[in-house]
């Protein structure tokens, strides 16, 4: 028995507009159901699957290359906003089953975008009671890419529709703004009632937070987890400029 090897790449590339317009479509969150195709008198299949950010009414591409060389091109006429999947069975366009080997893909989403400024978001999906800063990890090779970051400054439930309660730190959402985890890191942002604050995420995935209470500025990982937290400034060393900071 054969099997071809196919391997994720997080090339997820962003819009090709037919117009000029308003639109930012793209998929996060690239994944395969198995990691191998056996092939012989039927050969299995793997599912890709994928998050947009919105509707990709001008379709979506899943490009399959071995190397360099594009062997298969699996196409979606159109794809709405949140959870799409292509299946692939390890064959070429012409049918023909494709020898041994590793695969990659890529995912790219077009849109015929918008006429004006559109909110795509979903309002009922992130009611924070104080929100003080909002990041989203803009680099497409990581698998962090999409990744949402809200700052909320103090605990409490809001009173406006789809509110939960929100503790001091920091809310993850993935692209389509599906709840992900929430971290204080460890640390105790109850000083201020700004805090924790502005946040940008930098290279490396490292995401930086300001509390603003202390003047201190602090740098986690993509989890923002406790074992992360790095004190990079603080005291008289404030932040003035803004939080383009890479440590």
């Amino acid at each position: 028995m054969k099997r071809s090897n196919i391997l994720i790449i997080a090339l997820t590339l962003i819009i090709g507009l037919t117009t000029t317009s308003y639109a930012n479509v793209y998929a996060t969150n690239l994944a395969v159901s198995a990691t191998t195709i056996t092939t012989g008198a039927t050969n299995s299949t793997v599912e890709i699957s994928f998050l947009l950010n919105e509707d990709a009414d001008s379709g979506v591409d899943v490009k399959i290359y071995s190397g360099t060389t594009l062997v298969r091109t699996l196409t979606l006429a159109t794809a709405t906003k949140g959870s799409n999947s292509v299946v692939w069975d390890g064959t070429d366009a012409s049918a023909a089953t494709l020898p041994d080997g590793d695969y990659t893909f890529e995912v790219v989403a077009a849109d015929d975008g918008h006429t004006e400024w559109t909110k795509i978001s979903d309002p009922l999906k992130t009611v924070m009671y104080s929100p003080k800063g909002i990041a989203v990890n803009n680099d497409p090779e990581s698998e962090h890419f999409g990744k949402v970051y809200v700052s909320n400054g103090y605990p409490g439930t809001s009173n406006n529709t789809g509110a939960f309660y929100n503790g001091d730190g920091v809310f993850m959402f993935n692209a389509v703004q599906d709840s992900l985890d929430f971290s204080d890191a460890g640390l105790d942002w109850s000083s201020s009632s700004d805090a924790p604050g502005e946040s940008t995420v930098g290279e490396n995935d490292k995401v930086f937070v300001s509390h603003t209470g202390s003047d201190l500025l602090y740098s986690f990982d993509a989890t923002i987890s406790s074992a992360s937290a790095t004190e990079v400034r603080g005291g008289p060393q404030k932040l003035d400029s803004g939080l383009g900071v890479n440590s």
